[in-house]
């Protein structure tokens, strides 16, 4: 990963270490950004699991029965 030859050209040496060393830093923050982002979807995840187990999953059309609900109540939108 880090072993690419990199041309000086017309930069110093301290000058090829510090962009080495910033580029280093930016992809361990990247990393760090996505171990984050993958512990919590895994805990939405168990979260979801636990709820679907305790609660049970709902199979029915939600905005299909509150229209019709809407609708035995006083008919559509009734603003």
């Amino acid at each position: 990963m880090y072993n690419k030859v990199i041309p000086l050209g017309k930069r110093s040496l301290s000058d090829v270490v510090r962009g080495i060393v910033q580029q280093y830093l930016q992809e361990r923050a990247e990393g760090v950004r996505k171990q984050r982002e993958m512990d919590a979807l895994a805990k939405l995840n168990n979260m979801q699991a636990e709820m679907s187990q305790v609660y049970g999953v709902y199979h029915g059309d939600l905005v299909a029965e509150a229209r019709a609900e809407r609708e035995v109540q006083g008919g559509k939108g009734g603003r």
